[in-house]
């Protein structure tokens, strides 16, 4: 069936109801005998990006991202390059225009959309307006005390104050968790993080991402593989 709104269907049997929308559906089913009522989510159609303009740029570059199943509402739709959530300035339910923001990384763009997340087939490369880089051109580096034997760093803003923030998961050679280190930088050419937060995991963690995976916008999921005996996805 089409879509439909506020309709009355009349007869002695409905075989089935196909609703091809968002949102909540209520339906009121009256028989010889009784009164039937029913509510459920409707439909919703996965967002997909099929393609992206420019494909290379500085930050504060505006992107046309083409695709479908967007929000109508522009300002609904939640697009980030690669770690960083990006600004949307315009849009549709097909096209989205967004600003690369200020650490973003070479990545595929997502779009969250009605909580259903598309990815580009191909990264975003970010490009930086700078002299020469040579030695002067680093700060010095910073040590920062994990736990035994790291093995695998994901990056992402997971506490969206528009910081990359550090996530390193420890191989269970001394201690079986994930640490958390909070970016806490307040300029451009110091970096500094808090204090870091251990999370227990089982045995032998290899790998860690950072991600949304719950549709909630927010880059606060991590996920970690688990070894020796058995490889796990570890959600938390």
């Amino acid at each position: 069936m089409e879509s439909v709104s506020n309709t009355i269907y009349t007869g002695n049997m409905v075989s089935h109801y196909t609703a091809k929308t968002f949102g909540k559906i209520a339906l009121r089913l009256i028989t010889f005998c009784s009164i039937l009522l029913l509510s459920f989510n409707g439909l919703t159609q996965s967002p997909t990006i099929a393609s992206f303009t420019p494909t290379s740029g500085p930050i504060d570059t505006a992107v046309t991202i083409k695709g479908t199943n967007f929000d109508a509402t522009f300002a609904n739709n939640v697009v980030f390059f690669g770690a960083t959530q990006a600004t949307v300035t315009a849009g549709s339910a097909t096209i989205l225009t967004v600003t690369v923001p200020s650490g973003a990384t070479h990545q595929p763009i997502t779009v969250l959309s009605n909580g259903l997340i598309a990815s580009s087939a191909a990264p975003f490369i970010p490009s930086f307006i700078g002299g020469v880089i040579d030695a002067t051109s680093f700060a010095t580096k910073e040590d920062q005390n994990t736990g035994t034997a790291p093995i695998s760093v994901a990056i992402g803003d997971s506490d969206g104050d528009g910081k990359l923030d550090l996530d390193l998961a420890v191989a269970n050679n001394g201690g079986a968790n994930v640490s958390v280190f909070r970016n806490t930088s307040t300029g451009a050419s110091t970096v500094s993080y808090a204090a870091k937060v251990d999370y227990p995991k089982g045995f032998f963690p290899l790998s860690v991402a950072i991600g949304d995976s719950d549709g909630d916008s927010k880059y606060q999921d991590y996920g970690v593989r688990i070894g020796i005996a058995a490889n796990l996805d570890n959600l938390f």
